[in-house]
C-alpha cells in the first residue's frame, strides 16, 4: 500500500510539472506572437513536442505496467484461490473415501433400510454439490494456465496431490467406493432380512403352523367354490362335452363288443361246420 501511495504522490507530481511547462511554452508563445518576435526554438530536441511525446511514452508504458501488475495480481489471487479451495476438496474426498470404505452396517434391517435412504440423499445433494466444486476447480486451473501461456508467465507449481489429475482419480475411486458400499449394504439388508424372517419363525413356529394349515383350508375351499361358480357359469357347455366325450365312449365300446361277437361267431360257426364234416367222414367210413 505504501508503495502504491509514493506512485501516485510521484505521478501526480510530474503531471503537475508536464502541465506546468506546457502552460509555460503556451504563455511563452503568445508573447512571441503578440510583439511579432521570432518564435521560441528550444535547443537540444527540448520543444513541446518532445516533451510531449516523452510524456506520452511515459504515461503508455505506465498503462503497460499498470495492466502487467493487475494480471499478476488476478493471476496469484486465482492461484491462491484454487490451491486453498482444491486443498479442502481434496481433504474432503480423502474423508469420503475412508467413510465410503467402512462395512461398520445397522444390526437391524429395518436401520439398514433407513441409512441406504440417507445415504441416497447424500449422493443427491453433497456429492452433487461437490461435482459442480470439482468442475469449478478444473475450469479455474484452466483459465489459469491459459494466463500463463499467453503472458508467459513462470508455470504454476501446484503440490502433486492438489492437481487436476489426482483429483480426477480421487473421484474414480470414490465412484467405485460408494458403489460397492451400496452393494454391500444391500446384500446385509437381505442377510439380516432372512435372520430375522428365520428367528420370527422359530419363536412363534405353532403359530405359524395355524395360519399355514387355516391358509391351506382357504386355498382348497375356495378352489372348489371356484370350480363350483365356473361349473355353473357354464353348465350348458359342460354337459354338452360330457355328452360328446360319453358318445365317443359307447362308440369305442360298441365298436369293441361288434368286433368281439363278429369273432365269437366265427369261431362258433367255424366250429360247428369242423364237428359236421367229421360226422360225414365217420358215416363213410362205416
Amino acid at each position: 500500500m505504501s508503495l502504491l501511495i509514493i506512485k501516485l504522490f510521484f505521478t501526480n507530481h510530474r503531471f503537475k510539472e508536464y502541465t506546468g511547462l506546457v502552460n509555460t511554452y503556451s504563455e511563452i508563445s503568445s508573447l512571441l506572437h503578440e510583439h511579432c518576435y521570432p518564435e521560441f526554438e528550444p535547443k537540444n530536441d527540448l520543444g513541446i513536442n518532445e516533451v510531449k511525446g516523452a510524456w506520452n511514452k511515459v504515461e503508455t508504458a505506465e498503462k503497460e505496467r499498470e495492466y502487467a501488475l493487475n494480471t499478476v495480481f488476478n493471476l496469484r489471487c486465482k492461484q491462491d484461490e484454487y490451491l486453498y479451495k482444491s486443498k479442502i476438496h481434496v481433504a474432503w474426498l480423502h474423508e469420503t473415501i475412508e467413510n465410503t470404505n467402512s462395512r461398520n452396517f445397522p444390526d437391524t434391517a429395518a436401520a439398514c433400510t433407513k441409512l441406504a435412504g440417507q445415504e441416497e440423499d447424500f449422493k443427491k445433494n453433497e456429492i452433487s454439490s461437490k461435482a459442480q466444486e470439482r468442475d469449478g476447480l478444473y475450469v479455474q486451473h484452466q483459465s489459469i494456465i491459459e494466463i500463463i501461456d499467453e503472458e508467459d508467465y513462470p508455470e504454476f507449481e501446484v503440490p502433486s496431490e492438489q492437481t487436476p489429475q489426482v483429483i480426477a482419480e480421487l473421484w474414480t475411486k470414490l465412484q467405485s467406493a460408494l458403489t460397492e458400499r451400496a452393494s454391500a449394504l444391500a446384500n446385509e439388508q437381505i442377510k439380516l432380512g432372512d435372520e430375522e424372517r428365520a428367528k420370527l419363525l422359530q419363536d412363534n413356529e405353532d403359530f405359524w403352523v395355524k395360519i399355514q394349515a387355516i391358509a391351506r383350508g382357504r386355498a382348497q375351499r375356495k378352489k372348489i367354490q371356484d370350480m363350483k361358480d365356473h361349473y355353473q357359469q357354464h353348465e350348458d357347455d359342460i354337459i354338452k362335452v360330457q355328452s360328446v366325450w360319453r358318445a365317443k365312449i359307447a362308440g369305442k365300446h360298441y365298436r369293441a363288443l361288434s368286433i368281439f361277437l363278429f369273432i365269437y361267431l366265427f369261431y362258433f360257426f367255424l366250429s360247428l361246420i369242423l364237428s359236421f364234416s367229421k360226422k360225414k367222414k365217420k358215416k363213410k367210413k362205416k
